[in-house]
């Protein structure tokens, strides 16, 4: 019999791309003592596009920024040139079109302050993270990804906010060129 089974033509098994086994799943560790969890592999619904990045539906955010800070201005022109999906407006306080968005302009100019399309307001630094996630900015969305991360740049946030005006003195003009030079077609 084993003479019959070795001699007989190998049988072409096709396997198109549904039928491809997957593999184990990979292990992470959670950060407790001896806890391992299952996760999902990094390819699992991978994205082909990068419209369809997103799991969920995003809704568009509003964001409030100061139009007389040079540093503010250089986020902003980066953030308008990475806006293919429009999930992001822009709206400068400056110009006192705040109020009528339900937003305390001498507020908004002390922290930065973002609405969303369901009327929720949110400030902070989690305006940033939500920014980001609207963007096309892929590196910038992966960082924001992370507790750690959210958790230190809302203390650099904290820094900042207190000593924007001197900080946007010394290097936003020289960001905003930078933006401007990178990105020189954005609004």
């Amino acid at each position: 019999e084993r003479e019959r089974e070795r001699d007989a033509p190998a049988r072409e098994v096709r396997r198109g791309p549904q039928s491809r086994p997957h593999p184990r799943p990979a292990t992470t560790w959670s950060g407790r003592a001896g806890a391992v969890t299952e996760a999902t592999p990094h390819y699992a619904g991978r994205a082909t596009t990068r419209e369809s990045m997103t799991d969920i539906a995003l809704e568009q955010l509003s964001i409030f920024y100061d139009g007389n800070c040079p540093l503010c201005l250089a986020e902003i022109h980066v953030l308008q040139n990475n806006n293919r999906r429009q999930l992001l407006k822009f709206i400068n306080v400056q110009e006192d079109v705040g109020v009528e968005e339900g937003i305390n302009c001498d507020l908004a100019l002390k922290v930065i302050h973002a609405k969303l399309a369901t009327g929720q307001i949110i400030k902070g630094p989690v305006v940033f993270a939500e920014a980001y996630k609207r963007s096309d900015l892929t590196a910038m969305k992966w960082l924001f990804s992370f507790t750690l991360f959210q958790q230190l740049y809302a203390l650099f946030y904290r820094f900042f906010a207190k000593f924007r005006h001197q900080i946007s003195k010394t290097i936003g003009p020289t960001m905003l060129k930078l933006a401007k030079f990178k990105y020189p077609n954005a609004e």
